[in-house]
Parts: C-alpha cells; structure tokens; sequence
C-alpha cells in the first residue's frame, strides 16, 4: 500500500519522533509511507527528507511560536496541493488540526481516497486547552473553532482510532459505529531496550551512585508540576535515604534554588541514545499526574519510553494504566491524586526493593507484548485493510 501519514507535529518536535517510528513501522511491513508535516522553520518552501525508508515532507508555516501548530492557511494550501500530487492508497491523519484534516478530506471528496482519523489528545470540552492555560475568553471563541475541528470531522472517517479508551467513548457518545473505532496507543520501539545496568549508567552519566533517582520525562503541564514537587519535598523530609529527581527533556519552570534545595537535575534536550540512558540510571519512574480532563483521556508518550527502560513505576490512575497494571504489574497505581497517597505508595515503593526486579520484567515485558512497534504496525496495517478496502 501507499500510505500518506499526516500530523500538524513540526519536524523533531513534541510526538513527533512517536509517530515517525510507527511510519517506519509500516515501511519495515513493505508498504510505502509518506510522512506529511510542518517545517520547523521553512516559510515559503516545502522539503523533503527520507529517514529509514519513509518520504517525510515538511509543508511551509508562515506563523511562529506557539501559533505555528496546525492552523496556517497557506501551510493548508501547500499540503492540498502535496496531497493532490500523490497518488496514495489511503489517508491516515493524526489529529484534526485543520492543516492535517482539510488536505485529508480533499483527497477523500475528490479522489475517493480513505481516510482514517487518529484522536489523540482531547484539546476542547476542558482538556488540553485549559491546561495550556489558555483562557477563557479564547475557549468560548476560537476554542470553539478548535472543538469543531477536532470532532466534527470524525464522522467522514471510515474508521478512526484513538489513544485511550475513554476518547472511544467519547467517539462512540457522537454516534460513530463503536466496531469502527480501535484504540491505538504509542509504540515502544524495542531497539532501545538498554544494554548496561542501572549502576553502569549512573556511573556513565556521573551521577551519584548512593543517591535514589526519581525521574519524569518530557512536558508537563503547570498544575501536575507542582504536584511532583510536592511529592519529592514530601518524600525527602519522611525518608533518610539522599533521593533526587531527574526531570529529562527543557523545564523553564524549574529555579536554581529549585533546583538545590530539592536537586533536581534538568537534562535539557538530550538525543534519544542519552535520554534511555537516564531512564536507565533512574531507580524509579513516577508519573504524579492530576486526574484532570486532559489526562484521562490522553496517554503520555513518556509511559511507552518508561516500560522500554523497564524501571518501576508509580502513578495516578490517569488514561488507561489502571487496565495495563491489571495485566503487567508494572510497578503502583494510585487509587486517586492526592499528594498524600502519592508519596504514602513511593515510601511502601522505596521500601520495598526486593520487589523491584519484578516490576521491572513486568514494565519490559509490557512493552515487548502489548506495545511492540511491530506488533502496533501490524494492527494498524490489519485494520486498513479491513476498512480501507486495499
């Protein structure tokens, strides 16, 4: 097949290295995959770039910022005519950001072409957009515009899929035959399974060996920020052991005092062969996340990273991880996100280490068994041909 992929993601930013995977996922299965997305910085001219087999094409924005996230009107154009040059079997868009959904729905009216529709974030009806700490003027107004984009398109999909189970209810609840939607969560791409032990990488990374590292990785939003500071505050005044935080990835919020007072180390940007190693050198992984709207319904990329370096861990019982646990106990889930129960299961966590291989092969042998890119490839391939008529 001839697979056209179509995110509003910018080269090397936010999912975007998730979903490039999946792409190469399906070019490993024998399939040709165009990868259409936004130019980190390109205005007027579209590049291109092939990375392990898949056609990536970055389309033009003419906004910067936080503005150049999928609304332009001449990247939409741009994509249109991108879209229209191809001769591709079926469309599979990755949110509905209206540079991604408008080209997808031209070739659907005009060539026939199926389209499959992927949700995966819910940004209106209080999700993403308030945690964003957009406001509320912008959601009564083009927060409106942003839910109608991101639902009222689903219904011209021929089948869809989301991350988690709860935005397929949310899908089902439009009236969208529930037999066309599949859950299709992030992959973990088994190449990055680590080779050297925990000590090994401390040691690689000059990290301190008689310290206990937490670690969170990636983005975070403002009010989950504070949470796990209050839990790392809390849990170094109750233990006597020296336990540190790594958070990986850019975190402008987190002071210098911060940074002593509770040390925290920052990575900053880190590729991904650095970014497994300090997965790797954590004693533990925490994901203290509020039971918000944003987070029930969305399933963070950094869980599928988590269970590769197969580390134990601990978290709210956010999107679909109280299911997960159910299957591979991975580690502890919450019962809800309260700060006190948090830190009251990270000190039974901590006090506990003989238990800790265990949550290790189960984290590992979750993301060999439920989350293997190529068994994710696999089922997405099986359900084009099922509903795209290839």
């Amino acid at each position: 097949m001839k697979i056209l992929i179509t995110t509003h993601t910018q080269f090397d930013r936010n999912a975007y290295s998730k979903h490039l995977e999946r792409a190469i996922g399906l070019q490993q299965r024998g399939h040709e995959v165009f990868f259409l997305i936004t130019s980190q910085k390109n205005r007027f001219k579209t590049s291109h770039k092939e990375i392990e087999g898949v056609n990536v094409i970055m389309a033009p924005d003419l906004l910067w910022g936080p503005l150049r996230q999928g609304v332009d009107p001449w990247n939409i154009a741009n994509r249109v005519i991108i879209a229209l040059k191809l001769d591709v079997d079926l469309v599979h868009t990755i949110d509905s950001r209206p540079v991604t959904i408008l080209p997808a729905m031209v070739l659907k009216v005009f060539k026939r072409t199926p389209l499959f529709s992927e949700w995966t974030d819910l940004f209106s009806r209080g999700g993403t957009i308030v945690e964003r700490g957009s406001s509320k003027f912008y959601q009564a107004t083009f927060g409106r515009v942003e839910q109608f984009f991101e639902e009222g398109f689903k219904k011209y999909a021929d089948a869809n899929f989301t991350i988690s189970s709860k935005l397929k209810e949310l899908l089902v609840s439009f009236g969208y035959p529930a037999e066309r939607v599949r859950i299709l969560p992030l992959a973990c791409n088994m190449i990055n399974a680590l080779q050297e032990s925990k000590e090994e990488l401390k040691r690689k990374l000059s990290l301190d060996t008689e310290t206990i590292y937490l670690l969170f990785g990636g983005k975070i939003f403002p009010q989950d920020a504070e949470f796990l500071v209050e839990v790392l505050r809390r849990i170094q005044m109750r233990r006597s052991e020296n336990i540190g935080l790594i958070l990986t990835g850019r975190h402008p919020w987190v002071t210098e005092d911060m940074k002593d007072e509770l040390g925290i180390l920052v990575t900053g940007w880190v590729d991904e062969q650095v970014l497994f190693d300090y997965l790797g050198a954590a004693d533990l992984h925490v994901n203290p996340m509020k039971i918000t709207i944003a987070n029930k319904y969305r399933f963070p990329c950094k869980i599928n990273d988590y269970f590769v370096a197969g580390r134990p861990l601990i978290t709210t019982p956010i999107s679909d991880l109280e299911q997960i646990h159910a299957e591979y106990e991975f580690g502890k889930v919450t019962k809800s996100d309260s700060v006190e129960e948090f830190v009251q299961v990270l000190d039974d966590m901590l006090s506990e280490r003989a238990k800790w291989p265990h949550y290790e092969k189960e984290a590992f042998r979750c993301a060999g068994e439920l989350l293997a890119l190529e068994k994710i490839s696999r089922d997405i391939e099986e359900y084009y041909v099922t509903y795209g008529g290839a």
